[in-house]
């Protein structure tokens, strides 16, 4: 499988899709939900996952004990910041990206966004290592220091969304 036409036919079926979607918070939501009808149409068994996520943004000889080492989204399944969001029709904080059980893969095609997030919510500039344009790994080959645990809450509340864009 030629993982970049795979990406590349991705992006365009969800610009295609949700054009106006794709800059807007979420977009994870919406590129693995692509993701997952491009790899249903190659054959592949794509599963959604949803929840927590870290990347470091300094590497250890940048840390000064007091900036923030890591840029992620924290799911927060009890906190109101939470549950205020769902009452908004809104999407948590949260991050969503594909399983692939049989190759024992995890695909995230926005991971590379998260520096320019990063500098838009908190004001930070990312001096570390960047995160490559999209992740395609082995479980087991996951960048160091890079964390994605995936909660079964988190994953129903992605499903809702889903079924909210296609009005189902």
């Amino acid at each position: 499988m030629n993982k970049a036409r795979v990406v590349e036919q991705t992006r365009k079926l969800v610009m295609a899709r949700w054009p106006t979607l794709i800059h807007s918070n979420g977009a994870c939501l919406y590129m693995t939900y692509g993701l997952m009808f491009v790899l249903t149409e190659m054959g592949k068994r794509p599963i959604l996952q949803a929840g927590s996520c870290d990347w470091p943004r300094l590497t250890p000889e940048q840390d000064d004990g007091i900036a923030p080492n890591f840029y992620g989204f924290v799911w927060e399944p009890d906190s109101l910041d939470t549950f205020a969001w769902l009452l908004s029709n809104t999407l948590p904080e949260m991050h969503v990206w594909c399983g692939l059980p049989e190759d024992n893969e995890i695909i995230d095609l926005t991971c590379g966004t998260f520096p320019l997030h990063c500098r838009k919510t908190l004001g930070l500039d990312w001096p570390g290592h960047q995160p490559p344009d999209y992740l395609w790994c082995k479980c087991n080959e996951v960048p160091r220091g890079v964390t994605y645990i995936a909660d079964e809450r988190a994953m129903d509340v992605a499903y809702a969304f889903i079924r909210k864009l296609e009005g189902m």
